[in-house]
């Protein structure tokens, strides 16, 4: 369509204030993946897309117009329909007696292997609202639990009644009446101490070695350096063994990207010693 970058800027300046109305009526700071802030990027997906710059102007001159004259209401239905997914359930509800929709969602831990967990959650849509965060891994210990609204105040939500919180498991209970629309949820992960014992005695070991070395008188030094070099090897194999071993079940459980720098890391630690 011959796109370049001066349309883009032009559109994106004919949408600023509209973008802006959108961000300040849902209250939750600006994102960047937004397709309704960003009308821009929800034209790859229009059913019916613009075929030339012209239908682009017409369209980004609508949205602007269409978003001046909405109410506050609509604006904000429009703005959290450009963030979150809305679920249409269909349902058979009896008449003349109260019911309960129960609707769950499985989420994964984002920016693994970060220790930290971060997520945000809707609790404004239903009565009541359940969250339950557990650990897969009994290595792994939860806690440091934040719930903050979007503007970094604490937010009072009960733990439930009916699940502890405990270290491989949080539960969570929100009231819509009395929490914000959209929560914000943190906690951290680390391993257990019994997984981290023999890594603290693998350190303490080469940190007492390396000092012992230091306090040998010279001469003696270099008499040892003869006399123990099949030790040494020995003991220098032995310690990139551990190595290998430690680094090839780090690997094989990490981040790709992660995985590559530590392997490049690897490698060129070997070429400075060789």
């Amino acid at each position: 369509m011959g796109i370049d970058a001066r349309h883009v800027t032009k559109w994106l300046r004919q949408t600023e204030d509209a973008r802006i109305a959108l961000v300040d009526v849902l209250q939750e700071g600006e994102d960047p993946e937004s397709s309704s802030e960003w009308i821009l990027l929800a034209i790859p997906f229009m059913p019916i897309r613009p075929h030339g710059i012209a239908d682009i102007d017409i369209l980004v001159a609508e949205f602007c117009t269409a978003v001046d004259s909405m109410n506050p209401r609509a604006r904000r239905s429009l703005a959290e329909l450009g963030r979150r997914w809305h679920v249409v359930i269909d349902t058979v509800v009896p008449v003349d007696r109260p019911c309960t929709v129960k609707l769950s969602e499985q989420r994964p831990w984002q920016d693994a292997p970060s220790p930290y967990l971060r997520q945000e959650i809707e609790v404004g849509d239903a009565s009541t609202t359940h969250v339950e965060i557990r650990a897969s891994d009994h290595g792994v210990v939860l806690d440091r639990l934040r719930v903050n609204d979007f503007a970094g105040q604490r937010v009072n939500v009960k733990v439930s009644d009916d699940a502890r919180e405990t270290a491989d498991a949080i539960a969570l209970y929100a009231d819509a009446n009395t929490s914000p629309g959209v929560v914000r949820v943190g906690l951290r992960a680390r391993p257990r101490r019994g997984y981290l014992r023999p890594i603290w005695w693998l350190q303490l070991l080469i940190t007492m070695a390396g000092a012992t070395m230091l306090c040998l008188p010279g001469t003696f030094v270099h008499l040892a350096e003869r006399l123990l070099r099949r030790s040494r090897t020995l003991l220098m194999a032995s310690i990139a063994a551990l190595w290998a071993v430690a680094l090839s079940r780090l690997l094989l459980h990490a981040d790709v990207r992660w995985a590559q720098s530590a392997w490049d890391w690897v490698g060129d630690t070997i070429s400075r010693m060789s």
